[in-house]
């Protein structure tokens, strides 16, 4: 089902923060996680998505998110 994008932006999850997601959840599932080195090309076309200040709120706030999920989780209620 797609929903419209609200008037003020983007839906949670539908940025940058889906890496943080991932990366919280497979660490808190006690898995491995490994960097990968790539090459990047210099774009060819258009200009970025990213805005550092909006998208980096998103991130924090997932962060936050994720934390708050995993204390549920495991019966640490503040």
């Amino acid at each position: 089902m797609n929903l419209p994008a609200p008037a003020e932006g983007m839906l949670w999850g539908d940025g940058f923060e889906i890496e943080t997601v991932l990366n919280c959840r497979i660490a808190a599932a006690g898995l491995k996680i490994t960097e990968v080195p790539s090459i990047e090309r210099l774009r060819m076309f258009g200009e970025t998505n990213l805005r550092t200040f909006a998208d980096g709120t998103r991130v924090l706030r997932t962060l936050l998110a994720e934390h708050r999920r995993a204390d549920r989780r495991s019966g640490r209620h503040r």
